[in-house]
């Protein structure tokens, strides 16, 4: 896919009370998960059990991203700003 990162990448479109995660493999290019989950941390988490890592996560810049970034925290994530 070109970012030079070999793994799963999981784009995530956030809302209030649900929101849409999408898990494909950099590899591949196989879409390994597309789900509409409640916007809870347990949801978030069983989503990415049983991804292949090392995983990736894009959060869409909206104004409610710091709940799902908060839920991922401890969970082994490394966070990284875009330069603008």
């Amino acid at each position: 896919m070109g970012s030079g990162f070999c793994g799963t990448v999981i784009g995530m479109d956030l809302g209030r009370r649900y929101s849409w995660c999408r898990a494909i493999s950099t590899e591949t290019g196989e879409v390994l998960g597309n789900e509409r989950l409640r916007t809870r941390r347990e949801e978030f988490l069983s989503f990415l059990q049983g991804l292949p890592r090392p995983i990736r996560v894009v959060m869409e810049a909206t104004g409610n991203w710091q709940y799902p970034y908060e839920c991922l925290e401890g969970w082994g994530r490394r966070s990284s700003w875009p330069t603008l």
